[in-house]
């Protein structure tokens, strides 16, 4: 845990949630009439830090960009319908 808060990966994927927790603190307190905006960010974010997570934990065994180099199609698409099933879950919420 203390490797991905020190990476890059894990620096932006904090800056971002804490921007995206702040929008949604800020525009439900402020400016109600964008706060589906800000929810809508959010929950991007948060579908991205799961495929994040599924693509490092889940799939440890497998590297992701040396695949994707090769020209690993069926890796590519496995990992597109994963990206849908997870947007098509937050999106449903």
């Amino acid at each position: 845990m203390i490797e991905f808060l020190k990476s890059a990966h894990g620096k932006l994927m904090i800056a971002v949630s804490i921007t995206a927790a702040f929008a949604i603190y800020l525009t439900f307190n402020f400016f109600i009439n964008l706060s589906s905006f800000a929810v809508a960010v959010t929950k991007a974010v948060i579908s991205l830090i799961l495929f994040w997570l599924f693509d490092r934990y889940g799939m440890k065994q497998i590297d992701t960009v040396d695949e994707l180099k090769k020209g690993n199609t069926a890796y590519a698409l496995f990992m597109l319908a994963l990206a849908v099933i997870i947007a098509a879950a937050i999106i449903a919420s």
